[in-house]
């Protein structure tokens, strides 16, 4: 089964993408902050992480930076899940190496298992 890392503030949020992936045969952890993310991601190795970009203090960015510059997680592909899709903000995840930019109130889970799917292919 392919882990899934899901780096998010909400709960709400979470709880939501966790049963639904979960339903679709996905192993799901969290991490709430983006230095619990980092040490998830480093000690978990996922197959993918879902980053969300506003997040109190440490940026979902910033830790996009992180997983990307170190070399036990750069590989690990990274999808940015938001509700902020300033032009500035995409242009960045891209340069930093992010497989897809989803918009969170557009798409649902099966959406977002689809655009996983085809990140591990």
């Amino acid at each position: 089964m392919q882990k899934i890392l899901i780096i998010d503030e909400d709960p709400a949020i979470q709880e939501g993408y966790k049963i639904g992936l979960t339903k679709r045969g996905f192993i799901v952890s969290q991490a709430f902050d983006g230095p619990s993310g980092i040490e998830k991601a480093t000690s978990q190795n996922p197959d993918v992480i879902l980053l969300d970009i506003m997040m109190p203090g440490t940026s979902g960015l910033d830790v996009l930076q992180n997983l990307k510059t170190n070399a036990k997680t750069a590989k690990i592909p990274v999808m940015i899940i938001t509700n902020f899709g300033q032009e500035d903000y995409i242009k960045k995840a891209l340069d930093l190496g992010i497989k897809e930019f989803i918009l969170k109130y557009r798409a649902t889970p099966d959406e977002v298992s689809d655009k996983i799917k085809q990140a591990l292919a």
